[in-house]
């Protein structure tokens, strides 16, 4: 199981607990101790009785018979839910890497790139230390091996660009930058290479 599909699971798990601790703080009651000797079934399904039906009483039974009243509350479960960018990242066995040498503009970059699971191998725009428009992205991994990255627009002689790793959000199909967030390293920053066109 990667751990993408852990995420998934793991938030899936956290919503049913949710679901099931609201639901049962939402129909939590006050269970009054019953008077008498009759056995009587609280709102929680539990036979409470004032006296053991034994003659050998428990710890558990001794205190039940003292009890005034019960008042079952609980908080709401929380869940912290953060942005996939912050949740994935290599691990630092595998380590996913991106780099690319400066080479000739045009319609196609070569980069070589090492993915530890599915994701992409994206081109940005890069001006004054900014990254910009992404000009092209290319399915990849989980491999080690040269990329060729198809653009959508040419480089240009002279400009400066970054490569750079992006997570794949689950379909594999169709690249989304909103979606399809930048991939972080192990020392949580941002894995990509600048370039230059020539």
């Amino acid at each position: 199981m990667n751990d993408t599909n852990k995420v998934i699971l793991a938030a899936i798990l956290g919503i049913i607990i949710g679901f099931g601790f609201g639901r049962f703080s939402n129909n939590a009651k006050v269970v009054e101790a019953p008077s008498g000797n009759d056995a009587t079934e609280t709102s929680l399904g539990v036979t409470a009785s004032p006296e053991p039906s034994s003659g050998e009483t428990s710890k558990a039974e001794e205190s039940l018979s003292n009890v005034q009243s019960i008042k079952i509350t609980e908080e709401p479960l929380k869940i912290e839910v953060k942005p996939v960018s912050a949740i994935i990242k290599s691990e630092t066995s595998n380590i996913s890497a991106v780099s690319a040498a400066d080479q000739k503009a045009g319609r196609m970059v070569l980069a070589f790139a090492s993915l530890d699971r599915q994701g992409w191998v994206a081109v940005h725009d890069y001006m004054d230390g900014k990254l910009g428009k992404i000009l092209g992205a290319k399915h990849f991994g989980p491999a080690t091996s040269a990329v060729e990255v198809p653009l959508m627009r040419a480089t240009l002689p002279g400009y400066t660009y970054m490569i750079m790793l992006h997570a794949d959000d689950g379909d594999f199909s169709d690249f989304s930058p909103s979606k399809d967030l930048p991939l972080l390293g192990a020392d949580g920053k941002t894995i990509m290479d600048e370039f230059k066109a020539n």
